[in-house]
């Protein structure tokens, strides 16, 4: 057998020739053979007396074709792993017409897309703003009055007011929808449906028209657990009725609503609350600066890291994998999708093989420590201690999806942390509003 490499004019792509001869595969196709007539049954002959002739004449060629495809695959894959070749995709095997199987010599072309060379920096005129996002006075107060509905009682009416939570239940066979949500005057869009409801008394219904009924397309996702696509479409009526209306008694701030919310004696006054909440919504609001940045220097690389794809190569393999039969505008479409998501991924990778980055047991054993007390602080329970968190942290370790989507959480935060050190970076100190405006033009 003989393994050759020829080059291609195409960028980052070459072919890999595989002559097999009659010698390579004879044996393993003789002792085949042999195993299908000690075994197997046809009519008129005793079990393991069937003619050899007749075996030969009915499994020869299929047997020959399923070893000669093992055996240039092993060749495939040893190949590419002795020469430390970095492929893009999978091989193809470029068919040159019908294959006789009974010929003594047989040779096979793959074509492969290879990872291009290149190299990532950073040099720039242009700095990537890098917001810190501050807790303004509004932010903490919208954050103190959430706490004391939170912890204040709940006291049910029999009458609308304008600040009143109102349970309410939808309906509308037509429409497909049967849910229902807690809501407030304030968040009605249309002043009929305003009117409307707010005369309304538990049990009453009346029929409002679906389409554009909230304020924010967020607040019908979430009623009517549809998409934002679906939420535009909708029209017509649906059925409403009221099943509560409840009034918030805000919880009155003092030293048992410090404790409630900081643990005993932790927080004495208004003033230290507020700073620990700044401090705390600010580690919160730093994951939105961070994903922020993340994605500016992944553009920025993309833009400024250059090198050519195999683009004939891909747009081929993309063809020949695709379980439809795509037409040559559908496969061009497909591959301007992705083409950005693989210069990235092949950025990355450079940078964490570049980079020695590597993930341990133990760092993920304390990313899921870090995980389970953050969730239980979140939901208000009590953060699991000693034999029980180590039982939970075993238990998600034995989970391969779980420990996959960890592990590429774990590498995003420390190509994150190089991106920190190594991009040319400007701190912006702004207000969380301010960010929103400055970083993706909301208002």
């Amino acid at each position: 057998m003989k393994v050759s490499q020829k080059k291609s004019k195409e960028p980052s792509t070459t072919y890999i020739i595989i002559d097999v001869e009659k010698k390579d595969y004879e044996q393993k196709v003789e002792n085949v053979l042999n195993d299908y007539r000690k075994s197997i049954n046809i009519p008129g002959f005793r079990k393991g007396f069937v003619p050899k002739s007749l075996i030969k004449k009915k499994y020869e060629i299929p047997t020959i074709a399923e070893e000669v495809n093992k055996l240039i695959q092993e060749e495939l894959n040893s190949y590419i792993k002795k020469e430390g070749l970095e492929i893009l995709g999978g091989p193809i095997l470029n068919e040159k017409g019908k294959v006789n199987w009974a010929d003594d010599k047989l040779s096979f072309e793959f074509e492969l897309g290879l990872v291009p060379d290149f190299k990532v920096n950073f040099i720039t005129k242009k700095k990537i703003d890098f917001y810190k996002i501050s807790a303004d006075k509004k932010i903490i107060d919208d954050q103190i009055l959430n706490y004391r509905k939170q912890y204040g009682k709940i006291i049910s009416q029999i009458t609308i007011k304008e600040d009143f939570e109102i349970n309410v239940f939808f309906k509308s066979d037509e429409l497909g929808i049967d849910s229902s949500g807690v809501i407030k005057l304030s968040d009605i869009k249309s002043k009929e449906t305003y009117s409307k409801i707010s005369t309304l008394k538990v049990t009453e219904k009346t029929s409002v028209n679906i389409k554009n009924l909230f304020k924010e397309d967020s607040m019908a996702e979430n009623i009517f657990k549809l998409s934002t696509e679906k939420i535009k479409t909708l029209s017509g009526n649906v059925e409403l009725e009221i099943k509560e209306i409840n009034q918030r008694d805000l919880a009155e701030i003092n030293q048992e609503f410090f404790d409630k919310i900081f643990g005993k004696n932790n927080i004495k006054s208004i003033s230290e609350m507020k700073e620990k909440m700044s401090q705390e919504i600010e580690k919160d609001l730093e994951k939105q600066s961070e994903q922020k940045l993340f994605n500016d220097v992944t553009e920025f690389l993309i833009k400024e890291t250059k090198f050519d794809l195999p683009e004939k190569f891909l747009k081929k393999w993309m063809s020949t994998t695709s379980k439809e039969n795509l037409h040559i505008d559908q496969i061009d479409e497909e591959y301007n999708k992705s083409e950005k998501g693989i210069r990235y991924q092949l950025i990355q990778e450079k940078i964490i093989k570049d980079q020695n980055f590597s993930i341990t047991n133990e760092e993920i054993k304390n990313y899921i420590k870090e995980m389970i007390a953050l969730q239980s602080k979140q939901y208000g329970q009590v953060i699991p201690q000693n034999e029980e968190l180590e039982n939970i942290v075993q238990r998600l370790m034995t989970n391969q999806e779980e420990m996959s989507k960890i592990s590429n959480q774990l590498m995003t935060k420390k190509t994150l942390g190089f991106f920190k050190e190594k991009a040319p970076l400007e701190a912006k100190k702004v207000t969380f509003d301010k960010f929103l405006k400055q970083a993706y033009g909301k208002a």
